[in-house]
């Protein structure tokens, strides 16, 4: 784990009306690293994008993140599922890495 990353225990899956929903994890804002990468880019949650499952043919609406990068003034984007990142505790600053 990330020296200035922390661990939240989440609970997954909530019941509503016999429908499953997920939690969301993250805001718009914080500031996010991929777990398990020591080399990986501090990066910025934009917005929870809509991404169909091949599998089952269903929308999820609450799982994958878009966030955002600056590398050499360049922006770029990746979407993430949010169980694939950790929260940061210092937050913003410059965009170079």
């Amino acid at each position: 784990m990330a020296k200035n990353a922390v661990a939240f225990p989440v609970k997954t899956l909530t019941f509503k009306n016999n429908k499953i929903m997920i939690i969301k994890k993250f805001k718009p804002g914080d500031w996010v690293k991929i777990k398990g990468d020591n080399n990986a880019q501090k990066m910025e949650v934009v917005r929870y994008v809509s991404k169909k499952d091949p599998l089952t043919g269903t929308i999820n609406n609450n799982t994958f993140v878009e966030c955002v990068h600056y590398r050499y003034g360049e922006r770029f984007t990746r979407t993430v599922h949010q169980n694939r990142l950790l929260k940061l505790i210092e937050s913003g600053g410059i965009y170079q890495s």
